[in-house]
Parts: C-alpha cells; sequence; structure tokens
C-alpha cells in the first residue's frame, strides 16, 4: 500500500511539539513518510501496517486499532518524523551544492547542539516505539493480523535485534524472537 497516506498531520505535531507556525506539511511531509516507511512498518509488519493505513484513509477503525492510533502510533510517530526532520531542517539542496538558511535576526545552531537535539528526540521517539511495541505484546490477542504476521516474518537469522539500553536488562529475552513475553512456544 503507497505511503503516501500520512498518519499524522501538522496539527498532530504542534500538539505534542513547539514547531514555527511557518512550517508546511509540504516541508514535513517527508519525514512523516520516511518515519511511517522506515520505522512504523517495521514494527508493525506488512500485513498489520497496510490494515492500519486502510482503516485511517478510509476513516474506518476498529475499537482497538483506533485506540492503538490515539494512543501509541501517532505519538511515536509525531517523535520520530520530527527527530527526522530536525537533522534536515536547515538544509537545502540547490543546483550550486548544500545550502544553509539563515534569516536576517537568527543564527545557525552549532552542529554540537544540533547532533545533541536530534538525539534526545530520537529517544522520545525510541521510547514511544516500545511503549507501542509492548502494548502489542501484551494485547496479542487483540490484534490478530499484527500476532500473525509478524511471528511470521521475524526469524531467527535476522541480523538486528531491537533493544532499548537500561529497559528490561535483567530479564530473559526469549532467542526466537527477543521478546520478554515469548509467544513462540
Amino acid at each position: 500500500m503507497s505511503c503516501q497516506v500520512l498518519l499524522i498531520t501538522l496539527s498532530d505535531v504542534s500538539d505534542r511539539l513547539k514547531i514555527s507556525s511557518s512550517l508546511e506539511l509540504e516541508d514535513f511531509r517527508p519525514y512523516i513518510i520516511l518515519a511511517q516507511e522506515l520505522y512504523l512498518s517495521k514494527i508493525l509488519c506488512k500485513d498489520f501496517y497496510d490494515e492500519i493505513i486502510s482503516e485511517y484513509q478510509n476513516d474506518d477503525f476498529s475499537t482497538e486499532n483506533q485506540t492503538l492510533y490515539d494512543e501509541y502510533i501517532k505519538k511515536a510517530l509525531v517523535y520520530r518524523a520530527y527527530a527526522c526532520y530536525l537533522a534536515e531542517a536547515n538544509i537545502h539542496v540547490k543546483n550550486s551544492g548544500l545550502r544553509t538558511f539563515v534569516e536576517d535576526d537568527s543564527a545557525d545552531k552549532d552542529s554540537k547542539s544540533i547532533y545533541s537535539m536530534v538525539r534526545a528526540y530520537e529517544q522520545r521517539a525510541d521510547s514511544y516505539e516500545n511503549f507501542l511495541k509492548e502494548y502489542l505484546e501484551d494485547n496479542a490477542s487483540t490484534f490478530p493480523t499484527y500476532y500473525a504476521n509478524c511471528n511470521s516474518c521475524k526469524t531467527e537469522n535476522s541480523a538486528l535485534k531491537i533493544t532499548s539500553i537500561g529497559y528490561d536488562k535483567y530479564k530473559k529475552r526469549c532467542d526466537k524472537c527477543y521478546s520478554v513475553r515469548c509467544r513462540c512456544l
């Protein structure tokens, strides 16, 4: 399914973050798409991701999916899209190369400050994504498309283990699915 359906709006972003009123959706759109395609689709896996997109597009969420969207997906997307945006917000690609826009009454932040700010929003996005994953695992029977699809798309040969620093570090994780609350057996 095409990712041209945006699951969040600038209004959703401004409800949670301080953003400039001059920020246009067209400037922010690529970062919403990036957050959906690279992050959310990996968390939800293909079939369940397509189900969420379809229900959102048709304004026909099931009660469970509406709760999931309102309480978890939207928050994760807002912070992930914003973190992606911050990394490139003031850089413009022109025929002559990369350019930085500077207004008359402002100055560029140094790269260390920008990196720190981007990292802070990435960590917030990671937290909201972990809340989303936890909720899905805790309510697996409520989301059969997710449970059936994600168990089949995670393989033992996967080189990527999604973890978070300091979170559940004393609990054992399943060697097959890396979940604390394993349902593989």
